[in-house]
């Protein structure tokens, strides 16, 4: 199937003969060719190549490398991303910007084979002398955006700078929903005043060029309250600003008054806009499940066993997933709250008759898929958005216009191709027309490459189609319609959010 997009230019036609001008356009039209066979497999190529790192939130204890690795014991595999909590409480007092107590602990333990730590950094809690005061749980946005804690936040940026470790820096999540001290409605503002915050501090860190950290934009998979300046979309810091999109949700059942909530009703459904794929239309950026869990429940499908293993099954089939981030603890901490740990290794252990949280949970796990490392950023981001069901697609213009003695550049994006592309281009012969591809191999399961068209003296004035091959079988195809002069120009094009 090939889907065509384009934009109307008034009463302007394109007219195959001796047109002597034609207003050119560099991007107006693309084709998407999709693979016609869908696999069968529920593992998305870019999953089962690129895999998909397996983490989970880890309570901070006294000796915090100790529990971690008694995690990876228990669950019989090591995570590559632990995940933990810090407010901006260390803002200088003593000297201190960035606590290492806990991370220290993580080295120590795993040296130069630490898993990536996510710090999910709260903007709450600022103090003396890293903020110009000390502010009580809520720091206003205007705050951070006019440089209230710079002095903090550039000393942590200098600090992290100065470990070892490579780190995701999950900043003021959850920005959509109202719990959260940070969310812009409890000062009159809106999601604009959120990207502004988000910026500042984001363009402090670059800085102090911090090498080692990667930075997390992690709304919740609902938003509330549904307003529209509020859906999670609209908080999108710009492409310049983020390296992984984090996303979370639970299954709390009984402890919200909600009924029972799958893996697959969180972040499949119509009912929250098909939040995987929505986030992968938009946006050519790796996803991360920053947090997610369930409880127990009554029992068969409805058990926190049966949900555990439905997840880890469904996680494969999102081609831009890179990772999952388990919650093992009580929610806010307590044991007075939901239950969402699967293991522990600590005194306070699952309640009686548990044990199959843990097996379900190891079990889970063990798929090859899910790896003990996570992939580099530079290999884990596509490198274009994608809006299908999981079918190979490749992008190129739909066509090209072109006169004599030309040369134009343009390209190929492929995704979620199973297996590395040989590519090769079929030119229509005493065309005069010159194609060449670079490089002309397309690594699986995604990649870009650049085809040159160089037209001469001797090409025909009309339309010729050019086919470009992927192993040689045809995999896109377009139309290159030659004239006998094209000026170029620029037509303004406004869109409305």
């Amino acid at each position: 199937m090939v889907k065509i997009t384009g934009f109307k230019t008034g009463k302007a036609q394109i007219k195959v003969g001796r047109i002597v001008s034609v207003c050119f356009i560099t991007v107006l039209c693309l084709s998407v060719v999709q693979g016609q066979v869908k696999s069968e497999s529920p593992v998305s190529p870019s999953a089962s190549l690129l895999k998909i790192a397996h983490g989970a939130h880890i309570p901070p204890t006294v000796n915090y490398g100790q529990v971690i690795a008694s995690f990876n014991s228990l669950t019989q595999k090591d995570l590559a991303i632990v995940m933990y909590f810090l407010d901006w409480t260390n803002s200088g007092q003593n000297g201190i910007y960035f606590d290492t107590f806990l991370v220290d602990k993580i080295y120590q333990t795993f040296h130069e084979n630490s898993p990536a730590i996510m710090l999910t950094w709260q903007p709450m809690n600022g103090k003396r002398p890293g903020c110009i005061k000390d502010y009580g749980s809520s720091i206003p946005l205007n705050d951070i955006i006019t440089g209230a804690c710079d002095n903090y936040i550039r000393n942590f940026a200098r600090a992290i700078k100065a470990r070892p470790e490579r780190y995701l820096i999950r900043f003021a999540h959850e920005m959509n929903i109202s719990h959260t001290v940070w969310w812009p409605g409890h000062y009159g503002q809106d999601s604009s005043a959120y990207i502004l915050m988000y910026r500042h501090v984001y363009d402090v860190f670059m800085a102090e060029n911090v090498n080692n950290a990667e930075w997390v934009w992690s709304p919740n998979y609902w938003s509330y309250p549904a307003v529209d300046w509020n859906h999670r979309n609209m908080y999108y810091p710009g492409d310049n600003y983020v390296d992984w999109i984090g996303v979370d949700g639970y299954n709390w059942y009984q402890y919200l008054g909600s009924s029972w909530v799958t893996f697959s009703d969180l972040y499949e459904s119509g009912a929250y806009n098909y939040v995987f794929k929505d986030l992968a239309c938009r946006y050519a950026k790796p996803q991360i499940i920053a947090e997610f869990a369930s409880v127990e429940g009554p029992g068969g499908n409805q058990s926190k066993s049966y949900w555990i293993q439905d997840a880890y099954n469904r996680i494969p089939q999102h081609p831009f997933l890179r990772g999952a981030v388990w919650f093992n603890d009580y929610a806010f901490g307590s044991p007075n709250h939901a239950d969402f740990r699967v293991t522990t290794s600590t005194a306070q252990s699952l309640p009686s008759g548990t044990g199959g949280w843990t097996n379900a949970y190891r079990q889970a796990i063990s798929k090859p898929v899910y790896s003990p490392t996570l992939q580099s950023l530079e290999d884990a981001t596509p490198p274009s958005t994608y809006c299908g069901d999981g079918e190979a697609q490749y992008i190129t213009p739909a066509w090209v216009i072109v006169q004599k003695n030309w040369s134009v550049n343009f390209n190929l994006t492929g995704l979620l191709y199973d297996q590395d592309l040989s590519l090769s281009l079929s030119v229509p012969t005493n065309s005069g027309i010159t194609a060449t591809i670079n490089p002309n191999s397309l690594k699986a399961p995604w990649g870009s490459t650049t085809i040159t068209i160089q037209t001469s003296l001797t090409t025909p004035i009309g339309h010729l189609p050019i086919t470009i091959q992927g192993n040689g079988v045809d995999i896109a195809s377009l139309q290159v319609y030659v004239l006998d002069r094209v000026y170029q120009g620029f037509i303004p094009i406004i869109r409305k959010y």
